[in-house]
């Protein structure tokens, strides 16, 4: 790696302490020095560090560490480097798409996101706390909570930072003539984040033995339900899927019909795949409602309302990585 503005030459005092350090540079203690020594760049959330600003930080000395803490320090990293390491952003913030929403939650009492309740992270923590000089347990656990409460609040002003500058550039552009596909997006980044419900992951009942199938990508259909051989299959592309029951074929053709090809999970039992499909239609007609009367508060245009519903719908039933 070549060493310039962005990537930095970080060296240990010695091999053996290679590991600590990295371990205690990857710690929430100097995850909370980056962002008090660091620079934020203009309104957006935005911030940078320089080497200048890493010179100031307080950063513990893993050479004063005891055999115990610097094996601590070394097994936190190995386990936290076998996994991805998750935002220090809440979970309901991260999910939030439209600043007014999330200015309401401001002041909400703080929900640690999965990072910070991961064991490795706290036995890290613990271990770079108690090097720093927090000698009882009880005080670095109480010292380590209010770290992390302080840490999530950062993030999720910073947050909010960036959803009120994503806001204003869409302000900026008002004087365009909005598309119908930019009108749905900005109404269904203002929907309240519990009003979305995605499928099938919203709609799978708890508790229920489920079985994986993979189904194929292409148009799906039935065949007839008094088929003797294939009622309870399903026909996808050129491929004949043979399902345990009518209701898990027609499930799995709501799948194909979502576009949700590929490994799926289906209920065992007739009744939670009628449910499923149920829950889902249900809940597909009151988003309708709620479509059109949002849809409504932008046009009058019968044809532009309706592109504007049918934009709607295919974010609401698009993969959640869409």
């Amino acid at each position: 790696m070549l060493a310039n503005s962005r990537v930095y030459n970080v060296v240990a005092p010695s091999k053996k302490l290679e590991k600590p350090l990295a371990a205690i540079l990857n710690s929430t203690v100097a995850a909370l020095y980056r962002c008090l020594y660091g620079r934020s760049l203009g309104r957006e959330g935005a911030a940078d560090i320089m080497v200048v600003d890493v010179k100031m930080m307080p950063m513990p000395d893993p050479s004063k560490a005891s055999e115990e803490i610097l094996s601590r320090l070394q097994d936190s990293l190995d386990a936290m480097g076998g996994r991805q390491i998750q935002p220090f952003l809440e979970t309901a913030f991260a999910e939030c798409s439209h600043w007014k929403i999330a200015d309401t939650m401001a002041d909400a009492p703080v929900v640690l996101p999965p990072e910070l309740l991961s064991a490795d992270r706290q036995q890290l923590d613990d271990a770079v706390l108690e090097l720093i000089g927090v000698s009882k347990s009880t005080e670095r656990v109480k010292l380590r909570d209010q770290l992390y409460r302080e840490l999530a609040m950062f993030y999720r002003q910073i947050r909010i930072l960036e959803l009120q500058a994503m806001e204003n550039r869409r302000r900026a552009q008002k004087g365009k003539a909005a598309s119908p596909r930019e009108v749905a997006r900005e109404i269904f980044e203002a929907l309240e984040p519990a009003l979305i419900r995605r499928f099938p992951e919203s709609f799978l009942p708890d508790g229920e033995t489920l079985e994986t199938i993979e189904l194929p990508d292409g148009r799906a259909k039935l065949f007839d339900e008094h088929d003797f051989y294939d009622a309870k299959s399903l026909a996808v592309g050129t491929h004949k899927l043979a399902l345990r029951h009518r209701a898990q074929a027609q499930l799995a053709k709501l799948y194909c019909d979502l576009h949700r090809p590929g490994f799926v999970q289906l209920p065992l039992s007739e009744k939670s795949c009628v449910l499923m499909q149920k829950n889902w239609g249900k809940y597909y007609a009151e988003m309708q409602t709620v479509f059109r009367r949002f849809a409504a508060e932008r046009t009058e245009d019968e044809d532009r309302l309706e592109t504007i519903i049918a934009e709607l719908n295919r974010l609401l039933t698009s993969p959640i990585s869409s």
